[in-house]
């Protein structure tokens, strides 16, 4: 995926005295496998320039873009739990599906955060990280073998503090009076409350 030659590798720029990354070019991870372009430093939202928001939207669209397969990837899962052996072509959809997860983890790292967000920032991408990690021990599974508990419990583990740091990043947002409307990507951090 090569994003158009025009576009300029990355800016930095200040928005309300914190510093907020504009990704635009080939250099960012805002050009993944995801075929994601997007330029973080437009809020989203118009007239909106709370950086907190911008943020929000910036390491919102790629959680977005790579939900879109979310049918497919609960397909795999539902395919390889329960009483059934792996086969070679499970373990490499695993391998597959770990590295989707560093991709997303990478994108989000790349995302500078408003002060007010480093620490939740760096959790989200840890336990973005962390879950591809989870998914990798799965990926060690011998082919012909059955999960093994061990696995499964550190993926689950890994699940459980992933929910846990988007739920940290939502509540940042709502302690600051930061909210999404429904199309834009920050509304990943929109729930019920």
């Amino acid at each position: 995926n090569t994003p158009p030659a025009d576009l300029p590798a990355e800016n930095s720029t200040q928005a309300g005295g914190d510093s907020v990354l504009v990704i635009t070019g080939e250099t960012t991870p805002a050009v993944s496998e995801y075929g994601i372009v997007v330029d973080y430093g437009t809020p989203f939202s118009k007239g909106d320039e709370n950086p907190l928001h911008i943020f929000g939207n910036a390491i919102g669209a790629p959680i977005q873009k790579a939900a879109v397969d979310a049918d497919a990837e609960l397909s795999f899962w539902n395919s390889v739990v329960g009483y059934t052996k792996v086969s070679e072509e499970s373990l490499q959809g695993f391998v597959r599906l770990a590295q989707k997860y560093d991709r997303l983890a990478s994108d989000i790292a790349g995302v500078i955060p408003p002060s007010k967000a480093e620490v939740v920032h760096s959790a989200l991408v840890l336990a973005y990280q962390n879950y591809a990690n989870g998914i990798r021990a799965i990926a060690e599974t011998k082919a012909g073998d059955y999960l093994t508990g061990t696995a499964l419990t550190s993926y689950g583990e890994n699940v459980i503090a992933l929910g846990r740091a988007g739920v940290a990043v939502s509540d940042v947002f709502y302690s600051e009076g930061v909210g999404f409307s429904p199309t834009e990507p920050g509304s990943v951090f929109s729930f019920p409350r």
